[in-house]
């Protein structure tokens, strides 16, 4: 059980390659899959977490606080796209692309926490380490599918999709480690 982490690890990196290559070939499809991806990560909020918080004494007290968390993050997103193509038109390409590199990058050391997770999950006990693990590689597929869209919907190439791809792909391997 010594190297289990890093093997299952290895799985959410077979997980995550197959939802990028899905997004790589569906490319011309790019809306669809980015409001499937959308919808992914929406329905584990609502079906999965949510109900986990509502069973604390005071979980219906913390709505409140995400929702205005999530309005506060949406309109933010909205204002700086908008004072972006307003004030700075030259340089919107270069945002864009910018801007692609960073969520990768961020979704990178999600995939990368998602490893530490299941290294801790396994030095708690072997049934929480599969646990953890069977879960990040369940999302792995959506993780590799929004690596590639972010990339290509902000204007990158076809080759930093793959690039962004590759490294989402190690980064849970290195993070079990």
């Amino acid at each position: 059980m010594r190297f289990a982490p890093i093997l299952l690890a290895l799985v959410t990196l077979v997980s995550t390659g197959l939802g990028g290559t899905a997004a790589i070939r569906l490319r011309d499809r790019l809306h669809l899959l980015l409001g499937f991806s959308s919808g992914a990560v929406l329905a584990v909020a609502l079906f999965d977490i949510l109900p986990e918080v509502f069973a604390f004494d005071h979980g219906a007290s913390y709505m409140p606080i995400t929702a205005l968390g999530f309005l506060a993050f949406f309109g933010l997103e909205r204002y700086t796209a908008m004072h972006r193509a307003r004030e700075h038109p030259h340089l919107a390409e270069t945002h864009e692309a910018e801007l692609g590199a960073m969520s990768a990058a961020g979704l990178a050391f999600h995939s990368f926490l998602d490893g530490v997770a299941i290294g801790v999950g396994f030095q708690t006990s072997v049934k929480v380490g599969l646990l953890i693990a069977f879960g990040i590689i369940a999302h792995d597929f959506s993780d590799g599918l929004n690596t590639v869209t972010v990339v290509l919907a902000h204007g990158k190439s076809h080759r930093d999709a793959i690039f962004w791809l590759i490294v989402d792909m190690a980064a849970p391997v290195l993070g079990a480690a």
